[in-house]
């Protein structure tokens, strides 16, 4: 069976389904990272050690769309909602991935014009 690219998404955040720009769709899960240390125990042995940082344990979601009367009024309510947005993002037949309690970061710079746009950042819950 061939494996297949998530790579046209469908974005709904609240129930609503946002048109995004194609391949603007960026995540990160919020595993959070390791690291890892080497300890000396003299003589040159020793040994790692794997400490988890916690800070890292914030899922992301960015993507950019275009600059319409709608998105600047649903950016309006997005923003206000600080800690209750859910995002999902699908392909067709494909399992979701769901971030919950998120806030909607960045104050994104809205570029008017005919290529302009604009990004959303959402951090928030990791993925599930």
């Amino acid at each position: 069976m061939a494996k297949k690219a998530i790579s046209t998404p469908s974005v709904t955040i609240n129930g609503d389904v946002f048109s995004v720009k194609p391949n603007s769709v960026k995540i990160t899960k919020g595993a959070g990272t390791t690291k890892v240390r080497w300890t000396s125990t003299g003589g040159g042995g020793g040994s790692t050690v794997h400490s988890e940082d916690a800070e890292g344990r914030v899922g992301k979601v960015k993507f950019s769309l275009e600059v319409t009367a709608g998105n600047l009024a649903k950016f309006d309510l997005l923003k206000l909602n600080t800690g209750g947005n859910t995002v999902v993002l699908a392909q067709k037949g494909e399992t979701a991935i769901t971030f919950t309690g998120m806030s909607l970061e960045n104050d994104p710079e809205w570029n008017l014009g005919a290529d302009g746009g604009c990004e959303f950042e959402f951090g928030g819950e990791p993925a599930v």
